[in-house]
């Protein structure tokens, strides 16, 4: 899962960690490849804002070292490691540096809120804060993944989950494993000259049948330059493939942070809407489960809570935008978002 570390002084100086225990298993960590890069520049960062000599890694968690840094910066830092038994994957983080004048604050409804305003709904107390909190997150997440709306779109992905990361390509396969904080939408990939590698002609980088038409080895053993990229099963495949491992960076929409904390709150979704739209979903969720209101009732509550959750969607497509992708300048090649694989 994407770190928020919290913003540090250009003074400060400390170790934040990368937790690869979900994903490694009974593995633990071979090699790492720390490096960050200042976004408002778009300018390699590592050597300034992190200190190699006292970065550590024990079995799962990588701990780095960060230092320096410029006033209202901030630096995305992307950690790459390989598993002992040669699993790769990826995570990253992004580090603000801020003058001291400010303090740095975090705005929304916390979760211990939404957890009262569920229960003071539900009135049931079998739904303790340990029950809902897996159904709150699941609500965070789902409204992120896309919700399909009753005219049948689904829900455009929310801005603050846009997010890149630096992977790197292995010469003996034709695939990189998307980061494992990927959700969706991957809408831009790079090299390392930061020139756009397009995706199949008359698709986008999720027309995988698409892809095979248009490389030259069917058996996708064809070595070189990258040419061609396309997305399949959390794999970004590609054509040709270097000799040496090299990167590939990509833009995409992350996964949510879960709320763990009672103070947590749910960044990704506006300030506004963050309390109706959780707490409607949830409710709406825990009503479908059960028959409620009374046998002659059944179903008033689900109702209610449904058509509640859907005007605020239809309010959160609204202000977050139907296509609120960056755009690229300067850069070949079009997408056809609506194509489909053919």
């Amino acid at each position: 899962m994407t770190t928020a570390f919290t913003p540090k002084l250009p003074y400060e100086e400390f170790r934040i960690s990368f937790d690869f225990t979900t994903v490694l298993g009974s593995e633990i960590i071979a090699s790492v490849d720390l490096s960050a890069i200042d976004q408002q520049t778009l300018l390699d960062a590592t050597s300034t804002i992190l200190n190699p000599a006292k970065q550590a890694n024990v079995d799962t968690i990588v701990y780095g070292w960060v230092q320096s840094g410029s006033i209202d910066h901030s630096y995305l830092i992307t950690c790459n490691i390989v598993g002992s038994g040669g699993s790769k994957y990826s995570l990253n983080g992004v580090l603000s540096v801020i003058s001291g004048a400010e303090e740095p604050t975090v705005s929304g409804t916390p979760l211990s809120t939404l957890i009262t305003d569920i229960q003071g709904i539900l009135q049931d107390a079998a739904y303790s804060d340990i029950v809902l909190i897996p159904k709150i997150n699941s609500a965070v997440q789902n409204i992120a993944a896309g919700i399909r709306m009753p005219n049948g779109e689904t829900s455009p992905p929310l801005v603050g989950l846009y997010t890149n990361a630096q992977l790197y390509t292995d010469p003996t396969l034709p695939y990189i494993s998307l980061p494992v904080d990927y959700q969706r939408e991957v809408i831009f990939v790079y090299d390392s000259t930061m020139y756009q590698i397009l995706p199949p002609r008359g698709g986008d980088y999720y027309s995988y049948n698409r892809f095979l038409k248009q490389i030259n080895q069917f058996d996708l053993k064809e070595t070189g330059e990258i040419y061609r990229v396309a997305i399949k099963s959390r794999k970004l495949y590609y054509q040709g493939i270097p000799t040496a491992s090299t990167m590939v960076g990509i833009h995409y929409y992350k996964k949510p942070d879960l709320l763990v904390e009672l103070t947590d709150v749910p960044e990704c979704i506006p300030e506004h809407l963050q309390a109706s739209i959780i707490t409607h979903y949830v409710v709406k969720e825990i009503f479908g489960e059960k028959i409620e209101d009374g046998q002659d009732n059944t179903g008033i509550g689900t109702k209610y809570h449904t058509a509640k959750f859907f005007e605020d969607m239809t309010d959160l497509i609204d202000f977050n935008g139907r296509d609120s992708a960056p755009m690229y300048y300067g850069v070949g090649g079009t997408e056809d978002r609506g194509a489909c694989d053919g």
